[in-house]
């Protein structure tokens, strides 16, 4: 995970010396092994470089064309180097080497902006093209590479975090009052993908392109799984083959590396598969053996996520593994300040603040690179979605193996509950339907987060929510096609891949490959229902390589993530005397928030540690702290 940045002056104006060196300096962290810019009268890119892969995969950038009037910054990697080199050079192009920079490079002056399109990977870049006076930015489908953007009339600025925006003289900071409502109510938190908690500085989102010349500047989606076709299947073991094999080949795509390796390992399918992918079929291309990192909670015994990690640790012992307790959350109180002080945003303090105490034990491992089990929820149809598929279609003939799923995944209360509901709705008039949602509507209002925003507040955000929701179309693959267009799944490889960044790792997902999200999207619906388990093509892929005991777990639950929360709560108690927060400490956040309900909360909350369903006293503590310690006082 390497940093870029770069300006464009539309207007015709000479750049700035030291503008673009500027603003990699606060980044460097993310490429600590060299950096180095370009420039020329109108435009101006750089780049820091993290070697994470063999050296004859990297160039030197910027990268320049042969007639230097084409110029590259990459952050990322391409994982179809075979096919991408040999369509290359069926197409005319003269490689100058092998390096991934060099292949989107000439896939650019090859098809120009159809190369996007090309590419699969995992990348953020722009290109400069002097012939045209324009510059042409891209993002991976998925949304594991990232970057950020200011717009002027005038100029375009862009950059890996937005530490390097910022340190542009003329990018004010101010707060962008839409986005910190979607931090507060966490519903919404992944619904906007472009804006961020800055005003004026926005996101280009996944699977989206972006040209910026002296005409203005156009956004467009160049990838859409909408417009995929169903395939087709003799059964479904040859389709559960044939899944296994892609995620093969992204697991393998992905194993250029230099030093230790890491994986994530939860227990669960996802992060499992991965690591037994590697160990099963790749074991000889590491140069030592894999390091796994693990979340537990403080009592072993009761962790279910840990027993189904020791399994994996008995049946594989060539693994070297890490696991991090959740009494952690209490330590890492004590440097809440400095991880909201490096954080572009909170977004990742809030919701995967363990994950953190993961990458940072990764890098003090020595690894540069760390696999992760990404979008392998989006993959599949969840038990949850599954039973609303089937009441949405009136699959009456479901309905016996639905009972046994849900029995079988221990979630038979809930199940029976939402089945009641969601059949008392379609049966319902239409009249009386609308006048339960709209009292169920108040109701939301009127509880958790958006009950402690100011009169007004909530009502007009859950309408600006509601407007601007996209439905998708009727179809299997339209329904599934919008869990990877939503921003969801983006959301996530962002918030992710930018804590990684901080401690030099770069994050892997070979679950959100684009080959591995088009194949899922075009299997039959038979393979991606939760009947007769959830992910049974997966479960089934991966016989001989993780132990029954792993892939047959019933438990969807014991996730140990929350606890480390309630220990941080505890260890930011212990940092106030009287056991609540300082006079003042929440008024950060009082342009959007009642304090005099929040005043009314927190006696409520401060005799026990943090509920699961009620963390509004966190969210508002980490709010407030952030916008304090970057300089905020309000919108």
């Amino acid at each position: 995970m390497s940093a870029i940045a770069g300006i464009f002056n539309a207007s015709g104006r000479p750049i700035e010396p030291g503008h673009v060196a500027r603003m990699l300096e606060p980044m460097r962290r993310r490429g600590p092994d060299g950096a180095s810019t370009w420039h020329s009268t109108t435009a101006a890119m750089g780049h820091c470089l993290l070697r994470s892969i063999p050296v004859e995969s990297d160039a030197t950038q910027p990268l320049a064309s042969a007639a230097g009037d084409v110029v590259l910054v990459l952050d990322g990697q391409v994982h179809n180097r075979t096919q991408l080199t040999s369509a290359l050079r069926s197409a005319g192009a003269r490689l100058r080497d092998t390096s991934d920079a060099e292949l989107v490079l000439h896939a650019y002056e090859a098809w120009g902006q159809a190369c996007c399109d090309r590419i699969i990977g995992e990348f953020a870049f722009f290109i400069w093209d002097g012939r045209q006076q324009l510059m042409f930015g891209a993002r991976d489908a998925a949304g594991a590479r990232h970057f950020y953007y200011h717009r002027t009339p005038q100029r375009l600025a862009f950059a890996s975090e937005i530490r390097g925006l910022l340190a542009l003289p003329d990018v004010e900071r101010r707060v962008n009052s839409s986005r910190m409502l979607d931090f507060l109510v966490d519903d919404f938190d992944r619904d906007d993908e472009i804006g961020t908690l800055y005003e004026g500085i926005d996101r280009l989102p996944a699977g989206h392109a972006m040209q910026v010349d002296r005409s203005g500047m156009k956004t467009w989606r160049y990838w859409d799984p909408k417009d995929l076709t169903a395939a087709h299947f003799t059964s479904l073991e040859e389709c559960t083959r044939e899944f296994m094999a892609v995620v093969d080949v992204a697991v393998a795509s992905r194993l250029r590396h230099t030093g230790a390796v890491g994986a994530m390992l939860s227990g669960g399918m996802d992060s499992s598969t991965i690591v037994g992918l590697i160990s099963g079929r790749h074991r000889s291309e590491l140069c030592e053996p894999l390091r796994t990192y693990s979340l537990a909670l403080e009592d072993r015994t009761v962790c279910g996520d840990w027993q189904a990690v020791s399994q994996i640790l008995r049946h594989d012992p060539w693994l070297r593994a890490t696991a991090v307790g959740s009494q952690q959350g209490e330590a890492f109180a004590h440097k809440l300040d400095a991880a909201l002080t490096d954080a572009d945003e909170p977004f990742g303090v809030l919701s995967a603040m363990p994950y953190q105490l993961l990458f940072e034990r990764a890098a003090a491992d020595g690894c540069k690179l760390i696999f992760d089990g990404m979008a392998g929820d989006t993959l599949f149809y969840s038990p949850e979605k599954t039973l609303a598929m089937a009441v949405r279609q009136t699959r009456l003939d479901l309905a016996p193996a639905l009972v046994r799923a849900f029995h079988r995944h221990e979630m038979f209360g809930w199940g029976a509950k939402q089945a009641g509901r969601s059949i008392a709705a379609r049966l319902t008039p239409a009249p009386l339907r609308a006048a339960w949602r709209a009292r169920e509507r108040e109701q939301r209002l009127r509880s958790g987060m958006l009950g402690l925003l100011r009169p007004g507040v909530a009502d007009a955000l859950v309408g600006a929510r509601e407007k601007a929701k996209r439905q998708p179309g009727p179809s299997d693959i339209e329904q599934h096609a919008a869990l990877f267009t939503s921003g969801l799944l983006s959301f996530a490889q962002e918030r992710n891949g930018a804590m990684a960044g901080q401690f030099g790792l770069e994050t892997l997902s070979p679950l959100a490959d684009r080959r591995v999200i088009e194949f899922a999207v075009r299997m039959p619906l038979a393979a991606k229902l939760a009947l007769p388990w959830y992910k049974h093509v997966m479960r089934n892929g991966t016989a001989g390589l993780l132990p029954d005991e792993v892939r047959w777990r019933r438990s969807l639950e014991g996730h140990p993530g929350w606890n480390f929360y309630e220990h941080m709560q505890r260890g930011l108690r212990a940092q106030w005397p009287s056991g609540s927060p300082p006079a003042g400490f929440f008024e950060p956040v009082g342009a959007w928030v009642d304090l005099a309900a929040v005043a009314r909360l927190w006696p409520a909350t401060n005799n026990g540690l943090l509920s699961h369903s009620d963390d509004r006293v966190l969210s508002l503590a980490i709010a407030a702290k952030w916008l304090r310690l970057n300089g905020f006082s309000g919108p």
